[in-house]
């Protein structure tokens, strides 16, 4: 009687231990079950919601330009961007929110102006970039609503790769927990040609947060490139509120829709 006792026992306990063996490997694999599964993209990176950078923008391809100075500031629907020469003359600027924007060409004397989303304005960039993916992805945050990302999988190194997708194109945002930062950031249209990669690199801390003073940006399928490399950055906004350029009267002015 005893014996029966010691054996029911034992089945029990080995069929418990079974149990917990099962879902202790799937917490430990892979994009199966993980502690990050149900943490936002938003929340990882809600912190840097507002950046000023001092520092060197490079581009290559059809047009090539190496080490322009810049000054910029950035938040979460704002961007001023100055550019300079090496001998410290001012070359460009940019005020861009979400419905209007000015641009104004120093060397050239000509000024624009209009819609942020407007497909004109990609052609006036070295890169095809919109001007909200520049003053989204150079603070280091995918552009558009944070909370549509999906989590994917979670990588052997601990890194998260986040999802989101639409009927053209699927997005993909690789983050670092522990540093709470983007790590990479790639844009794909459906059949799986990459039109934007952008990663990041040199990560110091500033005020608590884990910023990365390298970010380089390849379109089309690594043509075009552009790099950007801090000198400087604070995470604090101007005293000052921004506002809209003001276009000089002398600049010839396009406007577009």
């Amino acid at each position: 009687m005893r014996m029966q006792s010691t054996s029911k026992h034992l089945g029990v306990t080995s069929y418990l231990i079974t149990g917990l063996a099962v879902i202790i490997g799937a917490w430990c694999v892979p994009g199966l079950m993980f502690a990050d599964e149900n943490i936002s993209l938003d929340s990882i990176l809600s912190r840097r919601s507002a950046l000023q950078a001092s520092g060197t923008m490079s581009v290559q391809g059809p047009m090539t330009i190496s080490g322009v100075p810049f000054d910029a500031i950035l938040n979460a629907d704002t961007m001023v961007v100055t550019t300079g020469s090496p001998f410290g003359m001012k070359t460009g600027s940019v005020f861009a929110c979400r419905d209007t924007f000015v641009m104004l060409n120093f060397l050239t004397r000509q000024a624009y102006d209009g819609h942020p989303s407007s497909q004109q304005v990609t052609s006036l960039l070295p890169i095809p970039l919109g001007i909200d993916d520049i003053r989204c992805l150079v603070r280091g945050v995918p552009p558009g609503d944070l909370t549509s990302f999906e989590v994917v999988s979670r990588r052997d190194d601990g890194q998260v790769l986040y999802r989101r997708r639409d009927t053209a194109t699927v997005e993909f945002a690789l983050v670092d927990p522990a540093l709470r930062s983007l790590r990479q950031y790639q844009r794909k249209r459906s059949d799986g040609t990459t039109m934007l990669n952008v990663t990041y690199g040199s990560f110091k801390d500033v005020d608590g947060v884990m910023i990365p003073f390298g970010v380089s940006v390849a379109a089309n399928d690594e043509a075009q490139k552009m790099q950007f490399r801090f000198e400087e950055v604070r995470l604090a906004m101007p005293t000052e509120p921004m506002r809209p350029l003001a276009v000089p009267s002398s600049f010839t002015r396009s406007t577009f829709r």
